[in-house]
């Protein structure tokens, strides 16, 4: 009998042979072992396409819980009536333990003793799973239903078992990776959260609580109006196509990190005709006034030309460092007033006049800068570790695609 051979892109060095085709039915049977001991608690209770915990509408009557089934590490489940929601099968974890999923998910449990960490992968793996659903959607009564029985008649491609532990460690080992840089992203992201706390004023106090050596003078107390030359905002570009020569900045284009993302862009002549007096400069500080408050980023000189619309704020300064000013406006200060100071209408929104009346806490020049450089290298770091997340996601996408496609 001829079959379809599969050969991955990538392979280990001492691999060579193909894949074996091998039915699902082979590999896996449906199972329907019920809750009849009731020894679960409703922590163990699984509900979704995404198999989270919930205790939410669970019923306690126990007649009710024996129709849950039990589900066990290795198990891949579907939600069999409504598969549209999930595409592709969760495959059951040590981090869910063993546990009960209600009557509606369809179980599969291996017939054997399989390598989890390679599974877990293949199973998770959209390109694989969404071809061999739609096969054994295709004849069910109700379009969208799994069958059972179609599913189980669909082939896979399996590696030698030494092949699959390979695989699946050099997989669990690039998520570790990944897992231990978004452990210090988080352990960052929580540092600058602390300095903002700690390195400006709270509470109304004219001193914040924690000082560079050398600094012991009372902060004064400043309206952002009377250290700026321009505070103004742009306005929606008549064409909509998104298409010209200059950047066009709008909120979405400022990450939550400070930088800036172009996308859209507009004429020329727009930018210098009904656009011109929100015609961008360097190191111009944009403020989000609508929508997400309080977004704040630093105008790079290599964005410009550049543009930007009615929900963000220009702030040109006249005195003090910039990135001061734009890191004490990302702070916590500004999100306490801005939650004071709300326009409740549409959507959230904050005047100019609003913006030009916040009250800013102004150390000497000196010391903004010694604060700005802490913050610009924290700000760094996190822009280094996310880049270390992108590229390994990047790096484990690209080796799932020439593994399993």
């Amino acid at each position: 009998m001829i079959t379809e051979q599969h050969v991955p892109q990538f392979r280990f060095k001492g691999f060579s042979d193909s894949w074996e085709q091998r039915k699902f039915s082979e590999l896996f049977q449906k199972s329907s072992e019920k809750n009849t001991n009731l020894s679960f608690s409703r922590s163990q209770v699984l509900t979704g396409a995404t198999m989270t915990d919930s205790d939410r509408d669970i019923n306690s009557d126990d007649d009710y819980m024996k129709t849950y089934n039990v589900i066990h590490v290795g198990d891949i489940l579907f939600e069999g009536h409504t598969s549209k929601q999930f595409a592709f099968g969760r495959f059951v974890l040590d981090d869910y333990r063993d546990g009960i999923v209600s009557h509606v998910f369809d179980i599969y449990r291996p017939k054997a003793k399989m390598n989890l960490s390679f599974w877990k992968y293949y199973i998770h793996d959209e390109n694989v799973m969404r071809p061999i659903l739609v096969r054994a959607t295709s004849n069910a009564r109700m379009l969208n239903a799994l069958s059972s029985s179609e599913f189980l008649k669909q082939s896979v491609f399996v590696p030698s078992e030494n092949e699959q532990a390979k695989i699946g460690n050099l997989l669990e080992q690039i998520d570790s990776t990944i897992a231990l840089h978004q452990r210090k992203l988080e352990l960052l992201k929580r540092l600058k959260q602390g300095y903002l706390q700690k390195l400006f004023p709270q509470n109304g106090e004219n001193v914040p609580e924690l000082r560079f050596k050398g600094y012991s003078d009372a902060w004064e107390k400043r309206k952002l109006s009377e250290v700026t030359n321009l505070i103004t905002k742009g306005t929606t570009p008549r064409e909509k196509g998104g298409r010209g020569e200059v950047n066009f900045i709008k909120v979405e284009n400022l990450s939550k990190n400070g930088n800036i993302f172009t996308t859209s862009k507009v004429s020329v002549s727009e930018h210098q005709g009904y656009l011109a007096r929100s015609i961008l400069q360097e190191n111009d500080i944009l403020f989000s006034i609508a929508g997400s408050l309080g977004r704040t980023a630093i105008v790079p000189k290599l964005v410009l030309p550049a543009n930007t619309n009615q929900a963000l704020a220009i702030i040109r300064l006249s005195t003090g460092c910039v990135e001061f000013v734009a890191t004490y406006l990302s702070g916590e200060a500004i999100d306490r007033y801005i939650r004071r100071n709300p326009t409740v209408g549409a959507q959230p929104n904050i005047s100019l006049t609003q913006v030009a009346s916040l009250q800013i806490d102004w150390p000497s020049l000196h010391e903004q800068e010694v604060i700005s450089k802490l913050f610009a290298r924290v700000k760094d770091l996190i822009a280094a570790t996310q880049h270390k997340i992108n590229l390994l996601k990047k790096l484990k996408q690209g080796y799932l695609q020439r593994i399993f496609c």
